[in-house]
């Protein structure tokens, strides 16, 4: 059995993949609550990723489906797919890995992870010769049971459809997202036969646990 280590930017990630979070903001009207709102609306779409180096990735997300992972840089591509509990992971054209999430913590974090947008604005700008929103913005992820059980990714600067409040681009650091593709029902999550068909890995439990009372 391969052994797993649990790591902050794994849990995060794995976060992002299964459960997405329960999105909250300080009032219903508020810019980061309503593009947090139409993401969340969208049946699926696809996000972009380039950075510094030669690596890029791209993240196609079906809602109530699954997500594909792919990152192809000069070391090989790693695809990673997450569908209901479970990971299927394949590095550098290597063999499948699938893990399986422990279904406490399964179902723990998916009434518990919520997910706040700060969204301050900025001046509009011109992006292929359509004007769109543009904010400075913070994600604070919060995982209860988790240490820490907070989370936060940025600064970023996004810009957005100032009709549907969809991204359409973030930049944080050297990264740059594209986003795009949104509600396209040609995007589908289908795992290889191959991978469902390897060998079931238990991920160790990640949430905390009370200790039990003394005997």
């Amino acid at each position: 059995m391969r052994n797993v280590v649990w790591s902050g930017p794994s849990i995060v990630m794995l976060a992002m993949f299964l459960f997405g979070g329960v999105a909250i903001a300080d009032d219903s009207t508020s810019l980061g609550g309503k593009i947090d709102a139409a993401a969340s609306a969208a049946k699926s779409y696809q996000v972009d990723i380039a950075g510094p180096g030669d690596r890029t990735a791209s993240i196609v997300e079906v809602h109530g489906v699954g997500s594909l992972y792919r990152t192809t840089s000069s070391r090989g591509d790693t695809v990673t797919y997450a569908v209901g509990s479970t990971v299927y992971q394949s590095i550098a054209g290597g063999a499948w890995l699938k893990m399986v999430m422990d279904p406490n913590d399964m179902a723990t974090l998916s009434k518990s992870f919520t997910r706040h947008r700060s969204a301050e604005p900025l001046p509009d700008r011109t992006e292929d010769g359509v004007t769109v929103g543009a904010i400075k913005t913070e994600v604070t992820m919060m995982l209860p049971g988790l240490n820490p059980s907070t989370r936060t990714i940025g600064p970023a600067v996004c810009t957005y459809d100032k009709g549907t409040f969809l991204l359409r681009t973030c930049t944080l650091d050297q990264t740059t997202m594209r986003y795009s593709r949104y509600n396209d029902p040609s995007l589908t999550i289908e795992v290889p036969a191959e991978a469902k068909a390897a060998p079931a890995t238990d991920l160790p439990p990640l949430l905390q646990r009370p200790s039990p009372p003394p005997a």
